[in-house]
């Protein structure tokens, strides 16, 4: 539940971002994209970006820049909100969870997804680290 909470607030950050930037999401993927959100102040705790479900959450600095931290989402950088509400903007990496994983969709919505290729569900070929 902490990493669907986790990943909605990414979610509410990036719509807000897109309100004032034209529709657009951060256009760099992985941490940089998460890093625009957080230097940008839209996304203010770094620990959002880290699930409980790992070691990332221990090794964070609250205020650091999350390009050179721990973190446990992907994120694909380069979507609009305009885009498909069914694109995944951002996910769990590959070993959050043991044959689990959640998504973030472009619409607002997180949803978990069980078996070894849960990534499939991404409607999304952005993502990548």
């Amino acid at each position: 539940m902490s990493c669907i909470n986790n990943l909605k607030q990414v979610g509410l950050a990036l719509r807000i971002y897109s309100l004032e930037n034209k529709t657009f999401f951060p256009p760099d993927s992985g941490r940089a994209g998460l890093e625009t959100l957080r230097a940008t102040g839209y996304l203010e705790h770094v620990k959002l970006v880290c699930c409980v479900s790992t070691s990332d959450v221990e090794e964070v600095s609250l205020n650091g820049d999350i390009r050179t931290q721990n973190v446990s989402y992907n994120y694909a950088g380069g979507l609009r909100k305009t885009g498909s509400i069914s694109s995944g903007v951002s996910r769990d990496l590959d070993g959050n969870h043991d044959k689990y994983g959640n998504i973030l969709y472009a619409g607002g919505h997180v949803l978990g997804f069980a078996g070894a290729r849960w990534t499939d569900n991404s409607g999304s070929s952005y993502f990548g680290y």
